[in-house]
Formats: C-alpha cells, structure tokens, sequence
C-alpha cells in the first residue's frame, strides 16, 4: 500500500461542493460559488450534469478534490481564484 499526503497551505473547515456523479446528486454550500455555473448556464443556455461539473473542476489548479466512495468533494483556499479557473475552462471548452 502506497503512502498518499496532501499539503494544505491555508485551513479549510469545509467543502463548498459536494457531488455523487452517478446518482446525479450535488449540492453546493457556498451560493458565491454555485452563481458562477448559473450564470454560465444561463450565458451557454445549456446546464451542466453533475458529471460534467465533476470532470471540470477536477481540472482545476486552485481547488483541492476528495472522492470517497464515490462522493466527491471540493475545497477552495480562494473564491477569485476558483472563479478565474472556472471562468477559462469554460469559456475555453464550451464557446
């Protein structure tokens, strides 16, 4: 079995998205974070699944990501920078 740390620089309670892809569940905790898909749903005219927001913000450098059994988690340091992550990927894959 292999030895697996993550180095946390700033402290983070709790997670501001929470998701069960295959279940179709989420919820965020955090609307600050949650408006940033709205508007861009509302911009594309399309809504992103579960999985989709999963896969993108896996790709994410600012955001730290946890599966557990099948639930993810993610965990942001900064809203700004999430924001700005966020923003390019999808204006970068989906316009």
């Amino acid at each position: 079995m292999k030895k697996v740390s993550l180095i946390v620089k700033k402290r983070i309670r709790s997670p501001f998205y929470e998701a069960v892809p295959r279940l179709g569940l989420e919820r965020f905790y955090e609307d600050a974070y949650r408006m940033l898909w709205v508007e861009a749903e509302r911009e594309l005219g399309r809504a992103f699944t579960p999985q989709e927001r999963v896969d993108l913000m896996k790709e994410l450098e600012s955001i730290v990501h946890v599966e557990v059994d099948g639930v993810h988690y993610f965990f942001a340091p900064s809203l700004e920078e999430y924001w700005y992550e966020v923003s390019e990927l999808i204006e970068e894959r989906f316009q």
